[in-house]
């Protein structure tokens, strides 16, 4: 077990060093790793598991004793990056399928890899764990409508399927990981060394899988 946190602690803290290395390989050996497209759903499913395995009901006290912070930085996160990915996928003509890509990205919530950075950083890590769960909740609602609102200029985007999909996706399975945590928080205390990597290793797959399918076209 040790072991695995050790190896779960090095995934975490050089993640961007491992998608570079690892998208660079799916480049030059597209199979590797273009199977993982196959799996999007699932696997985003599982990172957010993860996540939602590393929350306490505690947590969320944050939202009531920090509203201010936390509506600041969810504004921001759901208005400062949509704008930046709309502005980046006009600035550089980008296909139909990059901009509309480009453009979830920019509109999904905070995960688990933002708050293991603040945590490496130093950072104020209640107060992240606060933003992802706040912005989380919000997804399900606020990410399908301005994906419609921004990428309906790229392609036409189904609201109700986008708002049924986040939430397949996102909210459930980090709902999920906070009852297991409820149900059986012994059992995932000795384990929450190693919860991490579970997030890390999906997202690593999904951008790498990306990365190989498009370098087959």
């Amino acid at each position: 077990m040790k072991s695995i946190a050790k190896i779960s602690n090095f995934a975490s803290k050089y993640i961007g060093i491992i998608i570079i290395v690892l998208s660079i390989i799916a480049f030059c050996f597209p199979p590797t790793f273009s199977w993982a497209t196959n799996y999007t759903s699932l696997l985003l499913g599982v990172a957010m598991f993860g996540m939602g395995l590393t929350i306490k009901l505690d947590d969320f006290k944050i939202v009531f004793t920090r509203p201010k912070e936390l509506l600041i930085g969810c504004f921001a996160q759901f208005t400062i990056m949509p704008l930046v990915a709309f502005c980046l996928a006009k600035a550089f003509h980008l296909s139909p399928d990059l901009a509309i890509g480009v453009i979830l990205v920019g509109c999904c919530p905070g995960g688990t890899a933002s708050n293991v950075i603040t945590y490496i950083a130093d950072g104020d890590t209640a107060l992240s764990v606060g933003m992802t769960i706040f912005s989380t909740l919000l997804a399900p609602f606020i990410t399908p409508i301005l994906v419609y609102l921004l990428g309906g200029s790229w392609v036409e985007v189904s609201l109700l399927a986008m708002i049924l999909s986040v939430v397949k996706v996102v909210l459930l399975p980090v709902l999920g990981g906070v009852l297991i945590y409820q149900l059986f928080p012994s059992f995932v205390e000795k384990i929450r060394d190693i919860l991490p990597l579970i997030s890390v290793v999906a997202i690593v797959l999904l951008i790498s899988g990306i990365v190989g399918s498009n370098a087959l076209r």
